[in-house]
């Protein structure tokens, strides 16, 4: 398949989930096992779909999705972190990582077991210049969750 038939099934697939959530619930994790890898594609638009067809899925799915969050959290900071990736597949794992989070109820864990996520954090809020993108990252900061600043100095200073 050529790639821009590609880019279209990977918008078609992500308006799919949109529009029909409870048909689509029973078949959530057989579509999540086979986005997720798509998810890396090197060609931007899919990925980019991809990433927001995960958050639909945690969305109609919820809970069911915990036992691949390692996966998926690999992958969000993965795009996250990715100096060259343009700022609109950036923001798509912005709002799937708020997405996952917040359907999944794994909220703090994030910010102990990827301490990466408070530099990513402060990074978007100093250099990107879009208000909506400040607003995501402080959603997604308050889905997340407060870190005990005890435990977290515990962490850090005793591994």
């Amino acid at each position: 398949m050529c790639s821009q038939g590609r880019n279209t099934s990977a918008e078609f697939l992500t308006a799919l989930i949109k529009a029909t959530k409870n048909l689509i619930k029973p078949y959530t994790l057989s579509l999540l096992r086979v986005v997720l890898p798509k998810a890396s594609d090197p060609q931007l638009t899919m990925s980019r779909y991809m990433i927001e067809c995960i958050g639909l899925l945690a969305v109609v799915g919820g809970e069911e999705l915990t036992p691949h969050i390692p996966e998926i959290m690999n992958v969000l900071l993965t795009a996250l972190q990715d100096a060259q990736a343009p700022a609109a597949k950036k923001d798509s794992a912005l709002v799937t990582l708020g997405q996952v989070c917040a359907n999944t109820a794994y909220v703090v864990e994030p910010l102990v077991e990827h301490p990466e996520l408070f530099t990513i954090f402060a990074r978007m809020l100093k250099t990107d210049t879009t208000p909506e993108t400040r607003r995501e990252v402080l959603r997604v900061l308050g889905i997340l969750g407060a870190v005990d600043p005890y435990m977290r100095r515990k962490v850090y200073t005793h591994p």
